[in-house]
């Protein structure tokens, strides 16, 4: 809650940003810890409504549940293309694991809500780059930067981890994409050099009949 309310502080621009009090008299040692700033965003404004501290951070936890659950169901749904039960059964697993009630004590794993929602945007970044859409492609893609640079300053461990599995995942399916991609390819590179051999004879038996 003190760092929600750090945030809440900063948003009025009565603190700043980068000294957060829960460390007091240490200054500029935001970074000293996770510093939660996503999950300010709801807390501001549910402050702003009158609400308690203590409700208003619960409540943003569930704000940020909830958006991982939606997220994760859109994932599957339209990204992976999974039959709607399975997507609900996969929403509702991601939201309601194990895992989740044992690290309940550590909210701030909680950030793992925005995975999804990351995934999403630059799934639709893709399909919209696919489709000739640059300009909506461009700007989801800009969502996602955007996205998870906050989700840096919320939660470190979650967007490093997150960063790192994606890199994990595109250095393996590189290689498999390549391997069924490869006869095609070339194919059309041994086209390419015939056409580049065609020119450059047509060009010499010009030069000849010059001559």
């Amino acid at each position: 809650v003190a760092f929600v309310e750090h945030w809440l502080h900063v948003f009025k621009g009565q603190e700043s940003i980068a000294s957060p009090l829960y460390f007091y008299p240490e200054p500029g040692v935001l970074g000293y810890s996770e510093a939660l700033f996503l999950y300010a965003i709801p807390y501001a404004a549910l402050r702003a409504l009158g609400s308690g501290p203590f409700v208003s951070f619960e409540v943003s936890i569930i704000i940020v549940k909830t958006i991982g659950f939606a997220s994760m169901l859109l994932l599957l749904r339209r990204s992976l293309r999974c039959d709607r039960w399975v997507a609900l059964f996969g929403a509702s697993l991601f939201t309601l694991s194990t895992i989740e009630f044992a690290g309940a004590g550590h909210v701030q794993l909680a950030a793992v809500a925005f995975v999804p929602t990351l995934l999403c945007l630059g799934s639709e970044s893709y399909l919209a780059f696919q489709q000739g859409r640059m300009r909506t492609a461009l700007w989801l893609a800009a969502s996602v930067g955007l996205l998870l640079a906050m989700l840096f300053i919320t939660s470190f461990y979650i967007a490093w981890f997150a960063v790192l599995c994606f890199a994990a995942f595109v250095a393996i399916a590189l290689p498999v994409v390549f391997h069924y991609a490869r006869l095609p390819l070339a194919s059309i590179a041994m086209k390419m050099w015939r056409a580049r051999a065609s020119i450059a004879e047509i060009g010499r038996a010009s030069c000849r009949e010059r001559v």
